[in-house]
């Protein structure tokens, strides 16, 4: 791994190059290619593919595919903590990394707040690391009261952010109520000033736009290539994943279906249709992006 490098302060030769794009745009080979040809070195910004064996469902490059080195993969094993905060950290400490080497850095987005993280001057408050006892005690509440009662308990403290934030978007509740408690930081107050923020780290972006109607068939092929390469397992990681309290966050493997014909049919038209949807929302959020 990559030596670790200070937040921010630090130069690099060449910019980042940063290749952004809805879900199936071909982020994915596009920045292999562009690698290829500067002679550069890809970092994956999935906040998904850091995970060891978690392979088919996140779509990350199979070994045999990468014809440069490649960062961010199978960085953690499923259970284990992680967020954007110490991605940031990963992601710069690559960058220097590679530039010290003479090669280019291509950072390939997948999870638009790792991108923004990893290039944007972007200072996280407190709690954001792995071991947070105030995330913890809020974590409980959430467990024992259910969503709506967190959420009111954010309305109560804090009602700008809970305005902002739907009461189903327990993760996102979480985290407004550990930055008021920890540093007396409003979530809403830190999210309006996201559009405002220069870049800690010199960058170009690229960003890939695709017709809808080919984008729907390259999703409509990823997922039928999914249950082709062994998605059929997908309810085993998913029971084993719960076991180690990571089954909430697993996404990736929601609507996967079971044994039969019909319900691996059913399982993917629903797999396929939420990440059309994943799709318009990434569009979407390139559009408005500073």
């Amino acid at each position: 791994m990559p030596k670790a490098c200070e937040k921010s302060g630090f130069e690099l030769s060449k910019p980042v190059i940063v290749i952004v794009g809805p879900t199936a745009s071909g982020k994915t080979d596009v920045a292999q290619e562009i690698a290829h040809r500067v002679q550069g070195e890809v970092v994956s910004a999935d906040s998904m593919q850091i995970y060891e064996g978690m392979d088919i469902g996140t779509g990350k490059l199979a070994e045999g595919e990468r014809v440069v080195p490649h960062w961010g993969f199978d960085i953690r094993k499923p259970g284990e903590a992680y967020s954007a905060s110490l991605f940031q950290e990963y992601a710069r400490s690559c960058f220097v990394d590679i530039d010290a080497r003479g090669k280019r850095c291509v950072l390939a987005g997948g999870t638009g707040f790792y991108v923004r993280a990893a290039i944007d001057d972007y200072d996280f408050a407190s709690g954001e690391q792995v071991d947070n006892p105030v995330r913890e005690k809020w974590s409980a509440f959430l467990a024992e009261h259910g969503v709506q009662a967190l959420w009111d308990e954010l309305s109560n403290r804090d009602a700008q952010s809970a305005a902002i934030i739907h009461p189903n978007n327990s993760k996102r509740v979480l985290r407004a109520l550990e930055m008021l408690e920890l540093d007396g930081v409003s979530y809403a107050a830190q999210h309006a000033g996201l559009s405002t923020l220069g870049q800690a780290v010199p960058a170009l972006f690229f960003g890939l736009s695709v017709d809808p109607d080919l984008l729907k068939r390259r999703i409509d092929a990823r997922v039928d290539r999914m249950f082709a390469l062994g998605w059929r397992g997908a309810r085993a990681v998913r029971a084993r994943l719960r076991r180690c309290a990571y089954g909430a966050r697993s996404h990736w493997i929601q609507g996967s279906g079971g044994g039969t014909r019909r319900s691996l049919h059913d399982g993917g038209s629903k797999r396929a249709n939420q990440t059309r949807n994943q799709a318009l929302r990434e569009t979407a959020a390139l559009v408005v992006a500073p």
